[in-house]
C-alpha cells in the first residue's frame, strides 16, 4: 500500500475557524463565516485519536482479560480510503495509539506474527468512523500457537429468577400481536412449502457475532431484527451497535442491566426512548462487553464514550407476539411464515428447563454441522430447576419446508462460530411442539416464543444534491451525502487526465459519476458508484470542456460539451455519439454551468464569467440570458445544483483558498448555506448522491 502524510487527507480537515469576506461585485453583502456555523455540533474542535493494545488471549476469547499481558513489538497500520496513512509498533506494554487524526473513516489492522493467531477483531481488523470523540480500545488478541479448541468455553445463558420468568412471560402475553397479512396467507395457501432466507439482508462477520460471557442475546436477536428492517426498509446494510444498548441501557449497570437478559420489549422500549440505532462502526461502538457477567453488575464502556454521529432515526419500534400456542401446529407455523414473508426477521426465544436439555443443545451446537436439525421439543410438563433452568434467544431469518421430511427454520446464533459452523447458523426442525410447555410453581408455561418488531425508520429524504470532490491526483471521488463535511463514500475512478463529470446516467434517482477523457473524447459512466464504468461514449474534442444533463426531461443525464473557442454548445440527447442540438452562448474566457433553472425537468445552459463574478443563465437553451445576477470572486470555481430540495437548480461557488462552498438557494446572490470540504487540488463536483 501506498504510504501518505495524515497532513494529506486535508478532504476532512476540521476544527479549523475560516473567515471569508465575499468581494464587491460578487455578491451584494460580506460575511465572515465560522465552521461552526454552517456544520454546528457535528464537527469536532480537535483532533482526534485511536488506541488500543495487542495482547497475548491466553483464553482466546478475544477480550483482554486480567492477568493477560500485552505484546510489544507488533505493527499496527492506519488506512483510509485503500490507503495506508501511517503505521506504529506497540510499546512495552503493548498498547499502541494515532494521534492527530482528522474526523473520518479508518480502518485499523495488524501485521500478525510468525507462529501466532489473531482472536480479536474475529474480521481481521477493525472499522472506525471518529467524528467527535478518540476511538479506544480497538485491541487485537492473539494467542501463540494452535488455536484454542470451542469446546473449553462456556456459552452464556438469560438466567432469570422465577419470579423474573414469570414476568417476562406475562410482558409477552399483554404484547400486541404481529399483522398477518392476508394476501400472503393466500399465497401461502396455494404454495405451501417453499422456502425464504432474509440473512443476504444482514451485513454481519460471523466470528465477531458473539456474546462470549455476556447473557445478551436477546439484544444480539433483537438487534438482527432491526438490521434486516434498516436493509428492508432504507437499502442500507449495516451492522449496528449492540454496546450502545449494553452501555446505555438502565444505566449500564445495576442487578438487571443488560448481561443479565431481558426480554425483545426491553429493547424496543429503549430505541422508542433514544429515538436512533448507532452504526458498529462508530467510534467506541464495536463489541467489548463480552468478557462481561451479569454477575459483574455493569459494563466496561461508558455510554459517554460511544459517538452517536452518524445514526439511523426511529420513527416506530413496537415488539408484537407472532401468535404460535393454542392454535395448532400448522397454524403456527403459517403465522411465522407470514411474517417472515412480510420480510420482518423473527427472534426465537426457548426455555428449558434443566441441564439435560441444554446439555443436547450444547453438544449440537458444538459437534454438529449447519445442516443438521434441532429440535427443542422435550416432555411436557417438566418441572423447571431454579439452579439449571435458563433461556436464550436467537434471530430466525428464514425457512425451508420443501422436503417434507427435512422442514426447518433458519437460526442464526450470537455464540460465534465452531468448526461446523463457520456462518453461526443452526437449523430448528419445523415439526417441533410449539405448544411445548414446562411447570413452575405448580403451573405450565410455554417453553418457545415467537416475536417480531414493527419498526420504522425515519431518514431523512436525501432529494437535494449535495457536493463532493475529485481528486485528480490519485483518482479518488469524495462524496458528501448531507453537507456536514465528512466523506460518506470515497472510491477511485479515472486518470489524473481526466474531466470528472456527475449525472443520473440510468434514470434511478440517484447521480453517480464519470469521467471524459480529453485525449481520446471517451465518457466512462459508472451506473453506482463501484469505480467500474457501465456506459461508454464517444463525443467531442480534446479542447471542449465536458458538461451534463437532463436535455429532453426524460429523466436521464446524458453528455454534452461546450468549445470555449467559439462559445458552441452541442448536446447529446441520448448518448449515442451524436449531437441534437447545437447553440451559441457564452464567451472563450467564461465558464460552462448547466442545471434546471425553472424546474421545468429540463437541464439548460449557463456561463458564469469569473472576471466579474456575474453569471448568465437560458431558461430554455435559445442562446438568449433569462437571468444575470453577480455571485463569487475571480478565484472561486462554480457549481450548480438543487440545494433545498425544491426542484429547481440554483448556483454555488467553491473556493480552493479556503475549501469552503458557498451555497445560494434562490440565485438571489447571497449565499444560504456554507461547507467546509474539499483541498485546493480538488475538482468540485455535485450530485444527488442518496435519493431514497
Amino acid at each position: 500500500m501506498a504510504k501518505i502524510s495524515i497532513n494529506h487527507m486535508m478532504l476532512l480537515c476540521l476544527g479549523v475557524v475560516c473567515v471569508f469576506v465575499l468581494q464587491a461585485p460578487a455578491v451584494s453583502a460580506s460575511k465572515s463565516v465560522g465552521i461552526g456555523e454552517s456544520l454546528a455540533s457535528e464537527i469536532p474542535s480537535n483532533l482526534l485519536s485511536i488506541n488500543g493494545t495487542v495482547f497475548h488471549d491466553l483464553n482466546g476469547n478475544g477480550f483482554m482479560d486480567e492477568g493477560e499481558p500485552g505484546l510489544p513489538g507488533w505493527t499496527i497500520r492506519l488506512v483510509q480510503y485503500d490507503m495506508e496513512v501511517l503505521n506504529v509498533t506497540t510499546d512495552q506494554l503493548g498498547e499502541y495509539i494515532f494521534e492527530g487524526l482528522n474526523a473520518g473513516e479508518y480502518v485499523v489492522a495488524q501485521d500478525l506474527m510468525p507462529g501466532w493467531n489473531q482472536t480479536a477483531p474475529g474480521g481481521g481488523s477493525y472499522n472506525v468512523t471518529l467524528v467527535d470523540k478518540d476511538g479506544e480500545r480497538y485491541d487485537f488478541g492473539n494467542f501463540e500457537g494452535a488455536v484454542l479448541a470451542t469446546s473449553i468455553r462456556e456459552y452464556p445463558l438469560m438466567r432469570p429468577s422465577p419470579e423474573k420468568l414469570q414476568r417476562w412471560i406475562e410482558v409477552f402475553k399483554m404484547q400486541p400481536l404481529a399483522e398477518i397479512d392476508p394476501e400472503i396467507s393466500a399465497e401461502l395457501d396455494i404454495s405451501p412449502t417453499g422456502s425464504l432466507s432474509l440473512l443476504n439482508h444482514l451485513q454481519y462477520i460471523p466470528a465477531e457475532r458473539d456474546q462470549w460471557d455476556c447473557g445478551n442475546c436477546w439484544v444480539w436477536a433483537g438487534t438482527g431484527v432491526m438490521e434486516i428492517g434498516l436493509s428492508v426498509e432504507e437499502g442500507i446494510k449495516d451492522r449496528l451497535s449492540i454496546q450502545y444498548l449494553n452501555s446505555n441501557y438502565l444505566g449500564g449497570s445495576g442487578s438487571d442491566w443488560a448481561c443479565c437478559g431481558n426480554w425483545l420489549v426491553d429493547l424496543a422500549n429503549f430505541y422508542a426512548g433514544t429515538g436512533k440505532a448507532i452504526p458498529w462502526s462508530n467510534a467506541n461502538g464495536h463489541w467489548q462487553d463480552g468478557g462481561r457477567t451479569c454477575e459483574m453488575g455493569s459494563t466496561s464502556v461508558p455510554a459517554g464514550v460511544i459517538t452517536t454521529t452518524p445514526n439511523y432515526p426511529i420513527d416506530t419500534i413496537e415488539a408484537q407476539a407472532i401468535l404460535t400456542h393454542g392454535v395448532g401446529s400448522a397454524t403456527a407455523i403459517s403465522n411465522i411464515k407470514n411474517v417472515l414473508n412480510q420480510n420482518k426477521a423473527v427472534t426465537f426465544s426457548f426455555f428449558l428447563p434443566t441441564l439435560d436439555e441444554w446439555n443436547i443443545f450444547g453438544q449440537f451446537w458444538l459437534n454438529q454441522p449447519e445442516s443438521a436439525l434441532y429440535n427443542p421439543t422435550f416432555p411436557d410438563g417438566k418441572a423447571w430447576n431454579d439452579e439449571q433452568g435458563a433461556g436464550h434467544d436467537v434471530l430466525c431469518v428464514g425457512y425451508n419446508d420443501n422436503d417434507p421430511n427435512n422442514k426447518y427454520w433458519i437460526m442464526l446464533n450470537s455464540w460465534g462460530t465452531t468448526a461446523g459452523r463457520p456462518n453461526g447458523l443452526f437449523r430448528v426442525n419445523m415439526n417441533m411442539n410449539y405448544d411445548n410447555y414446562f411447570t413452575l410453581g405448580g403451573q405450565g408455561y410455554y417453553a418457545f416464543y415467537w416475536e417480531t418488531l414493527d419498526l420504522e425508520y425515519d431518514l431523512p429524504e436525501y432529494g437535494k444534491d449535495t457536493v463532493g470532490v475529485f481528486d485528480p491526483t490519485n483518482g479518488l471521488w469524495f462524496l458528501d451525502y448531507d453537507n456536514n463535511g465528512v466523506a460518506d463514500k470515497a472510491f477511485y475512478y479515472g486518470a489524473p487526465t481526466h474531466k470528472p463529470v456527475t449525472g443520473d446516467w440510468n434514470g434511478d434517482g440517484k447521480d453517480t459519476v464519470g469521467v471524459f477523457d480529453p485525449a481520446t473524447s471517451l465518457w466512462f459512466l459508472d451506473n453506482n458508484n463501484d469505480g467500474i464504468a457501465d456506459q461508454y461514449v464517444y463525443f467531442g474534442a480534446s479542447t471542449h470542456i465536458p458538461v451534463t444533463g437532463d436535455w429532453n426531461g426524460d429523466g436521464r443525464d446524458t453528455v454534452g460539451v461546450f468549445d470555449p473557442t467559439y462559445g458552441i454548445w452541442f448536446l447529446d440527447y441520448d448518448n449515442n455519439g451524436v449531437a441534437d442540438k447545437a447553440l451559441y452562448y457564452g464567451a472563450p474566457t467564461h465558464k460552462p454551468v448547466t442545471g434546471d433553472w425553472n424546474g421545468d425537468g429540463k437541464d439548460t445552459v449557463g456561463v458564469f464569467d469569473p472576471t466579474y463574478g456575474i453569471w448568465f443563465l437560458d431558461y430554455d437553451n435559445n442562446g438568449v440570458a433569462d437571468k444575470a445576477f453577480y455571485y463569487g470572486a475571480p478565484t472561486h470555481k462554480p457549481v450548480t445544483g438543487d440545494w433545498n430540495q425544491n426542484g429547481k437548480d440554483t448556483v454555488g461557488v467553491f473556493d480552493p483558498a479556503t475549501s469552503l462552498w458557498f451555497l445560494d438557494y434562490d440565485n438571489n446572490g447571497a449565499a444560504d448555506e456554507y461547507v467546509y470540504y474539499g483541498a485546493s487540488s480538488h475538482v468540485p463536483v455535485t450530485g444527488n448522491w442518496l435519493q431514497v
